[in-house]
């Protein structure tokens, strides 16, 4: 699609978030029988910064893709989870 779309400076990009703490995490413990602890916990085995992201820190990469900063940024996949993707 970015490819489609950059003769018209359109930019397409997305965000891969990690474990973000947010209603849909805590609807998945409930599902699983489990805590928000517990489902925090699984996740952040998987990332290399141990922390559950917060939906400000997604919201901020959001912002930048929308900014002039990225405005030749495009076709990309901008993870933020804690660096799952790196391991």
């Amino acid at each position: 699609m970015a490819i489609e779309l950059a003769d018209a400076r359109v930019t397409v990009n997305a965000i891969l978030p990690g474990a973000v703490d947010s209603p849909m995490l805590a609807g998945l413990a409930d599902e699983l029988g489990l805590t928000p602890a517990d489902v925090h916990k699984r996740w952040l085995h998987d990332q290399l910064l141990v922390e559950v992201i917060t939906p400000d820190e997604v919201t901020g990469a959001l912002l930048w893709l929308l900014s002039d900063a990225a405005r030749h940024v495009t076709g990309h996949c901008l993870a933020v989870d804690g660096g799952a993707l790196a391991r």
